[in-house]
Order: structure tokens, then sequence, then C-alpha cells
């Protein structure tokens, strides 16, 4: 199966601690639990990694939640997509390239 990876790049707004309450953690615990459930969870977490980046996380927003997910298709992934909790800002969905995607010969 495939293997796509979705990003949340948050909004400025999302930035504010007072722009979300608890509420969106719990539905976040959901969205997850219906991931893992469905099977479809290839990853969600990992060590976290501190880096001084060429960003300005104010003005660009910067990624604040990613999932890499084992579909059937590109389809599915967007369906998953659609369900994340996380209005303030933008979901990307990126497939990963696996070996046979390359044209080595």
């Amino acid at each position: 199966m495939p293997r796509y990876m979705i990003l949340i790049k948050a909004s400025p707004e999302a930035e504010n601690p007072t722009s979300t309450g608890p509420e969106i953690f719990e539905e976040m615990t959901t969205f997850n639990e219906e991931l893992h459930a469905a099977g479809s969870t290839y990853s969600m977490d990992g060590p976290a990694q501190v880096t001084k980046g060429p960003f300005d996380v104010m003005e660009e927003g910067h990624v604040c939640g990613w999932w890499i997910l084992k579909t059937k298709d590109g389809e599915e992934t967007v369906s998953w997509a659609k369900k994340i909790p996380f209005k303030e800002g933008e979901v990307t969905v990126r497939k990963i390239a696996e070996l046979d995607d390359l044209a080595i010969v």
C-alpha cells in the first residue's frame, strides 16, 4: 500500500493560545483513534527535534501536526484529511515516493 504524509501548517490565528480550547485536543484524540482503528496509521509521532530554522514562524506559520498513512490511494488519504478537526490552518497531502515509483533501469 502506498504511503502518504498529511501536514498541518498553522495560521497566525492558530498560534494564538487563546484561539483554541481543550475541545480541540479531545477532537484530535478521537480522530487519531479512528485512524488507528481503521489500520491506516503508519506513523504519527516521533522524537521531537528542536532547531532554529530559516523560516519566520509568526509570518509563515509552521507545521503543527503530521501523520503518515498507508492507504489504498490518494482519495482515501484526502478523505481522512478532510476529517481533521483542526480548522485554523492549511492541510497538505503528499505521496511518499517508494522505490517502485522510481524509474530505475
